[in-house]
């Protein structure tokens, strides 16, 4: 008897996606793509323009460089709760459709760019116990439509990570006592 990888990204399409290398199945609107890590292969799912949503599983600890990287029609990101994803790579979700999105408390570092250009995104939620330490350079970088931005007490160092022009006036909170670290050539931060 075969028995399917037990990591997995679900995704909502409306057909199922093939990813050459990897084994998947699809069924009413959402399929699911498996792999051998717990890390979600880089370019994975590249350019891709029909996928809608992606759900990552708990037991998911990164996604990797370019995974969703201008999957324009991606409007939907669900963390499973209890998750432990603690890395979000460079690049991961670039030119995505999301409007809001619900970090895991175990998350610690936003690659560079990992969230640019993501014009639709109006909200991102960090929880109370968010281990968040790093966000790279343009991890929300042209975010245009953020709006109220709270960062976590756990957050250390930031580069340039709101770089842009906003549609309305961008408020962000830190929650922690001391201000992160800035990069060394973080002009032009907010």
């Amino acid at each position: 008897e075969f028995a399917m990888p037990e990591f997995y990204i679900e995704y909502t399409a409306p057909s199922e996606i093939k990813v050459d290398g990897y084994l998947s199945e699809y069924a009413d609107g959402t399929g699911r793509i498996y792999f051998s890590t717990s890390v979600v292969p880089a370019n994975i799912l590249l350019q891709n323009t029909v996928i809608t949503g992606v759900k990552i599983p708990a037991n998911i600890t990164e996604i990797g460089t370019a995974a969703f990287d201008n999957c324009t029609a991606l409007a939907s990101l669900e963390f499973e709760e209890n998750s432990v994803l603690t890395n979000i790579g460079n690049t991961a979700f670039r030119n995505c459709s999301m409007t809001e999105i619900d970090f895991p408390a175990s998350l610690e570092i936003l690659g560079v760019q990992c969230f640019n250009n993501c014009t639709k995104l109006v909200t991102v939620n960090f929880p109370a116990d968010s281990r968040l330490r790093r966000a790279e350079q343009g991890a929300l970088n042209g975010c245009a439509a953020l709006k109220d931005v709270v960062m976590p007490a756990s957050l250390e160092y930031m580069d340039k990570i709101f770089n842009t022009k906003f549609t309305t006036p961008l408020v962000v909170h830190f929650l922690g006592t001391k201000p992160p670290e800035l990069a060394s050539n973080a002009n032009n931060t907010f």
